[in-house]
């Protein structure tokens, strides 16, 4: 249920544990069993396998890049080698492990063409499958846009004409390039190329990518302006990547952020226009970091400092409410700003 704003030591290890199927974490711990009890007699076969793959490990483990199970593919020819190793021991050693073997790579086998053909947000069914990967991990373990296809399914099916669509990989690739009839909704991403207004209530089917309805990108649930969504259970999933919601829906963070977006292009000239458009942020969500720390930037600009400060400590209650590491991380840029507007 949390965001880390850097890498954490443990992400690849258990990400392995959610990536790999039943069937393989089964043989791997087969294999780590016959090495421990010194089975095999063949020191520099095993150093020649196990050396890379313990520093390459090593390595990812203690990055902060923890971007997705790519990232340590090179890992796995070493690892598949030593398990092979081991599980030939085995049958050699008495035939009945066969049969063993023989289960346990049809189970992966299976689990892996049920996947079909999504395989991107695969998880085992040890944490529920692939459809409940994006409670564990997101970006590319989970979602990287590649869903479009079976949303125009989707809507073809249900034969849906309006919907909305808060898509990860917009702008750089639209729902509407695949006929798609769904209206967009801005995230972090179409902040940088356009401003997206929403209105006060968004008619559903409403459409969310995992990787918006985490909203990683923001560093912390706080400031996710579809965190309200999180608590709710989608109504359908498509892909195991696009979560549906029907009914209308007041979404006042996502609609603050055109309005955030503007009052920030407008500091540098129309001071005024600043002021008013993070006034207008402010009372959609009046308890908001960004929409807060969006105010104290135009109040200082027209030299109300007062008036600043009193929204930088409402931005600082929020950033007290996020994960650990972005609060560490914005509380420090509330305090260099705080320290500015104080007499």
């Amino acid at each position: 249920g949390q965001v880390h704003r850097h890498g954490v030591w443990y992400y690849f290890p258990v990400l392995l544990a959610l990536k790999w199927t039943v069937g393989t974490l089964a043989l791997l711990g087969l294999a780590l069993w016959v090495y421990t009890r010194g089975r095999i007699r063949k020191p520099r076969e095993i150093f020649f396998l196990v050396l890379p793959a313990v520093c390459y490990f090593a390595i990812a483990v203690a990055g902060p890049l923890n971007l997705g199970v790519r990232h340590i593919l090179p890992l796995f020819p070493f690892v598949f080698a030593l398990a092979g190793a081991a599980i030939a021991w085995l049958v050699r050693c008495r035939r009945g492990w066969a049969w063993v073997m023989g289960i346990l790579l049809l189970a992966h086998a299976v689990e892996s063409l049920h996947a079909f053909p999504n395989y991107l947000p695969f998880g085992n069914l040890l944490w529920g499958g692939s459809s409940n990967t994006y409670r564990y991990f997101t970006d590319s373990a989970v979602d990287w846009g590649q869903q479009l296809v079976r949303v125009k399914e989707w809507t073809d099916r249900r034969n849906v004409k309006e919907c909305a669509f808060a898509y990860y990989a917009a702008p750089f690739l639209l729902p509407s390039d695949y006929g798609i009839p769904c209206r967009l909704l801005p995230t972090p991403d179409t902040s940088w190329e356009m401003q997206i207004d929403v209105p006060p209530v968004v008619h559903g089917p409403i459409l969310i990518s995992l990787g918006d309805l985490n909203g990683w990108e923001n560093g912390t649930r706080e400031r996710n302006p579809y965190r309200t969504f999180l608590d709710r259970k989608p109504d359908e999933m498509i892909a195991n990547g696009v979560a549906v919601y029907y009914g209308d829906f007041a979404i006042p963070a996502a609609a603050s952020m055109a309005h955030r977006s503007r009052a920030y292009a407008s500091l540098g000239g129309d001071r005024r226009l600043a002021l008013a458009e993070a006034e207008t942020a402010v009372a959609l969500v009046p308890d908001g970091f960004d929409e807060n720390r969006a105010l104290a930037d135009a109040r200082a600009a027209v030299g109300d400092k007062a008036g600043a400060r009193a929204a930088l400590e409402i931005a600082a209650a929020a950033a007290a409410r996020m994960e650990p590491s972005a609060r560490d991380f914005w509380q420090l840029q509330i305090d260099k700003k705080l320290a500015g507007v104080t007499p």
